[in-house]
């Protein structure tokens, strides 16, 4: 076997495995959560948002995952989850407590909770939380509720949609600039780093051979690792008209965009 067909096979191999673990994130994330310190959990406007391993910026409920059972006894309640970075998180995260909690997506109300008991038994479960009365409060302002800790409806604030101009005020998270949709995670010379991949690559689509140095607007650069800031290894990188990426594991939003139907009627003019 020729060394770059084998580079082309173990790029294959290496791209189906992270396809495989960023599809197990995205399932766990939105069922049981996954586990989290807090670090990768950001303030926006209207709420608590993450990054999966698909390069995707999501909403996020975050909540402690375990309890003594005699605290549940004693007090008579199990603890709140959280839709922003209200009192009490900046408070565990600064008593070194942010090891505590879980990230979930999981619109249903009820949150993965193991209960440790006495002589170390412990029982899992699902168990229905109340949000936080702080992060409750913020909601209610912002968006001119009036729900109470029952009636607070999760499946609402999930569903409201993020609000794009938001990313402005983080500086490492923007738009991509080729699509319209969805924001991930790039470094701040990305720009510069895509046209010059591009330009290298002659405005041509490294999956379907068609060159675009006419319309580069539909030429689009592509991490086949999935994670958008990694730009070190050039291998990571490839060229692909707008079609070929909507293909890639995770990018069919893209055929959403009106973009998308434009480059087709451009290729039937060809």
């Amino acid at each position: 076997m020729q060394l770059t067909k084998f580079k082309e096979l173990w790029g294959a191999v290496n791209n189906f495995e992270l396809d495989r673990i960023a599809q197990t994130e995205i399932k766990i994330f939105n069922d049981i959560g996954l586990e989290t310190d807090l670090s990768d959990i950001f303030q926006l406007n209207d709420g608590l948002v993450t990054v999966l391993k698909d390069g995707t910026v999501r909403k996020t409920i975050v909540y402690i995952s375990e309890v003594k059972r005699w605290v549940i006894d004693e007090y008579n309640n199990y603890p709140k989850f959280h839709i922003f970075n209200c009192q009490k998180l900046t408070q565990m995260k600064n008593q070194g407590k942010a090891y505590r909690y879980k990230k979930t997506l999981r619109n249903d109300g009820k949150f993965l909770m193991i209960i440790s008991g006495e002589k170390n038994k412990s029982e899992t479960n699902f168990i229905k939380l109340d949000i936080c009365g702080h992060c409750l409060s913020k909601y209610n302002s912002k968006f001119t509720r009036t729900y109470t800790k029952p009636t607070f409806n999760i499946k609402e604030y999930i569903t409201q949609p993020i609000i794009k101009s938001q990313f402005n005020s983080l500086n490492y998270i923007h738009f991509k600039d080729d699509l319209e949709t969805v924001p991930s995670f790039y470094s701040k010379n990305w720009n510069q780093i895509s046209s010059e991949l591009k330009k290298m690559k002659n405005y041509t689509c490294q999956a379907c051979g068609i060159n675009l140095q006419n319309a580069k607007k539909y030429l689009h650069t592509h991490h086949i690792d999935s994670n958008p800031s990694n730009n070190d290894v050039i291998s990571n990188l490839k060229v692909l008209c707008i079609e070929c990426h909507s293909n890639e594991f995770n990018h069919g939003h893209i055929k959403n965009n009106s973009s998308y139907q434009d480059f087709l009627r451009y290729k039937e003019r060809l």
